[in-house]
């Protein structure tokens, strides 16, 4: 977005870009001044302007003409606004003509322009008729009519043909009747289809246009409430999409009446919440903060004003009466409206503000030339263009938030990739670092697990080879006694390795079978049978690191040597069972049983606690459930 004061190298291309619009504008004024359709036809269309007119009163249905009626002369076209202004109801036209003699092929008449609908009959026989005659009456004010024209009906070449035409119509509403085309079908087709498109085809389409970018800048303000900017383009455009409905409503259910008063109401509304929109526009392009009420006192007066003025009247020559205040207040706030909209694409810079600048000014050519042809009460079928005048116009201001979306969007897109650089610079820095700390965290675990072993294979291990080496140097020790003393120190060493193996698995059940694959044969040769249950699903316990596996391995063993040594027990069971997410560890034997009450000598049972203790386990030492003794170890997962 251009900032708010000019370059000093663009200023002068927006004064000149300025100077040529003003000049594009009054040139396409001067163009646009008497834009009214001539359709030129060849030898085989005849276009009928003589005729005669008869007042045939204000209700339906309305009587064929008296053979003695005044007819009244007329040129068409006949507009009632300057003809009749005071007449509202029927009028008969009666056009006569000579069918040539080589016309051949497929007929037609055309009313380019009839106000508001009409009934033609062709010598005494009825040739078509558009929809309803009486209230509410079918509105073809702005729809070119076509009839198939049988060559049955036509009078022998160089009689005249009676033509006659009832239109319904009412005072100061633009009614009346165009030049009648009759002949050859084709070229009148194409004339037909040529204004159909113009006067309401593509009125619609633009209408559908319209309403579309009032449904965008609904979901714009959607996404951004505080807008009001956005609420104002949505008003302004759905309030004239409505509006050009007007032109392409035929078949209306509502008076005639009311709903052009709706159609009035709808474009001053359009003008002031366009001028409330161009206000907050301008302001937004310039960085400036929304007008406040008092600067939209203006435009919101105008749109209340008209309003309440356009209910008043009573018919439609009252609103017509009201025509030139309107169109002077509402001309002086579109000026209003594009002077804002220069000013900002002077002071920006910015091309896509110059172009909102143009659709503008194409705005209020084409609103001076529909002003014109509105004024105009002595024509009938002149094109209004206002209504293409529009769409161009909301589409800059669309143009414009595209281009805004898409320099935010691309702005979006740089930080975005520039924070993803930062992120992955971050992300390298963190792995190294946290790489550093898994080193470092690998090497503290190896050192105090090598102190740990180094502890225990000291007071264990080095205990009993302490004790061998003594025997061993005794010549009364016996051989017996020496080897018992060295299979304490196998146990106390495989101890120390099964409490390192399988400990990523973490898993008891394996750490506790070891332990008594290892002990049942000396179990076995010492006369005790050593048996082993397991009860659950025991699941891995997240706690059993080394040190700990070590702990519960050494109050096993302590169990089962006391159980051996002291209760004298031939059978020993060892049982593990889960606990819930944690486990249970039982040695039960067939012994003499355990004395709670009675004095404890030795260090074993105090041992058990101790290690228990750094566990976080509770340890229970009592009488078995067959007897004997029973030391259960119970560990939360």
């Amino acid at each position: 977005m251009p900032s708010s004061t000019p370059a000093a190298a663009g200023a002068p291309p927006a004064r000149l870009a300025g100077r040529w619009l003003w000049l594009w504008l009054a040139v396409l004024l001067l163009a646009l001044s008497g834009c009214t359709p001539r359709e030129r036809f060849g030898a085989d269309v005849l276009t009928l302007v003589q005729a005669e007119a008869l007042e045939a009163g204000v209700d339906w249905p309305v009587p064929p003409p008296a053979p003695d009626a005044r007819w009244q002369p007329a040129k068409l076209p006949d507009a009632w606004d300057s003809a009749r202004p005071d007449f509202q109801g029927y009028v008969w036209y009666r056009l006569r003509f000579a069918a040539p003699a080589d016309w051949q092929g497929p007929l037609a008449l055309y009313l380019p322009a009839v106000s508001m609908n009409a009934r033609v009959e062709l010598n005494g026989q009825l040739l078509g008729q558009q929809g309803r005659m009486h209230e509410p009456v079918t509105r073809n004010f702005y729809t070119p009519l076509i009839f198939p024209l049988p060559q049955a009906l036509l009078r022998p070449a160089g009689e005249d043909n009676e033509l006659r035409i009832l239109v319904m119509g009412y005072r100061l509403y633009r009614s009346g009747l165009a030049p009648v085309s009759v002949g050859a079908a084709q070229p009148l087709q194409e004339a037909w289809a040529w204004r159909h498109f113009w006067q309401n085809n593509g009125t619609l389409v633009t209408s559908v246009l319209v309403l579309g970018l009032a449904l965008a800048g609904a979901l714009l303000w959607r996404r951004a409430p505080r807008a009001r900017m956005y609420g104002w383009f949505t008003l302004a455009a759905t309030v004239w999409g409505l509006r050009n409905l007007n032109f392409v409503l035929t078949d209306n259910p509502f008076s005639n009446l009311w709903w052009n008063q709706a159609s009035l109401a709808g474009a001053a509304a359009f003008v002031g919440l366009f001028a409330l929109f161009t206000q907050d526009y301008s302001r937004w392009m310039l960085r400036q903060p929304p007008p406040g009420w008092r600067q939209m006192l203006l435009p919101i007066g105008y749109v209340l004003a008209c309003v309440s003025m356009l209910l008043l009247p009573a018919d439609t020559a009252g609103l017509r009466r009201l025509f030139l205040a309107l169109a002077i207040g509402a001309l002086v706030l579109t000026a209003w409206s594009l002077w804002h909209l220069a000013r900002t694409a002077r002071r920006t810079g910015s091309r896509a503000a110059w172009a909102v600048v143009l659709a503008g000014a194409v705005y209020l050519a084409l609103m001076l030339h529909d002003y014109v042809v509105a004024a105009d009460r002595s024509s009938v079928g002149q094109l209004f263009l206002r209504q293409y005048a529009a769409a161009p116009l909301f589409m800059a201001f669309t143009l414009v938030w595209t281009q805004r979306y898409r320099q935010a969007f691309e702005q979006v897109e740089r930080l975005s990739q520039g924070l993803q650089q930062q992120v992955d610079a971050q992300r390298a820095e963190i792995e190294r670092n946290v790489g550093q700390l898994v080193e470092a965290e690998r090497d503290r675990v190896l050192s105090q697990e090598r102190e740990r072993l180094v502890s225990d294979l000291h007071d264990g291990l080095g205990l009993h080879l302490l004790t061998a080496l003594k025997m061993a140097r005794d010549p009364a020790s016996g051989r017996d006694a020496l080897a018992e003393v060295l299979a304490d120190c196998m146990d106390d060493l495989r101890l120390a390795i099964d409490s390192m193996s399988n400990i990523d698995e973490r898993d008891p059940v394996l750490l506790l079978a070891s332990l008594r694959f290892r002990l049942a044969p000396r179990l076995q040769a010492a006369g005790v049978q050593l048996d082993w249950q397991v009860e659950g699903d025991v699941a891995p316990q997240p706690w059993m690191d080394a040190p700990k596996a070590l702990h519960l391995l050494r109050v096993v063993q302590e169990a089962l040597a006391n159980a051996v040594r002291h209760a004298g027990a031939t059978r020993v069971l060892l049982k593990v069972e889960a606990r819930g997410a944690g486990v249970a560890v039982g040695v039960s034997d067939d012994g003499r049983g355990f004395d709670a009450a009675a004095p404890q000598g030795g260090h074993g049972l105090a041992s058990m606690r101790r290690r228990a203790a750094l566990l976080g386990a509770t340890l229970d030492v009592g009488p078995g459930p067959q007897g004997g003794t029973e030391v259960r170890l119970v560990l939360a997962g």
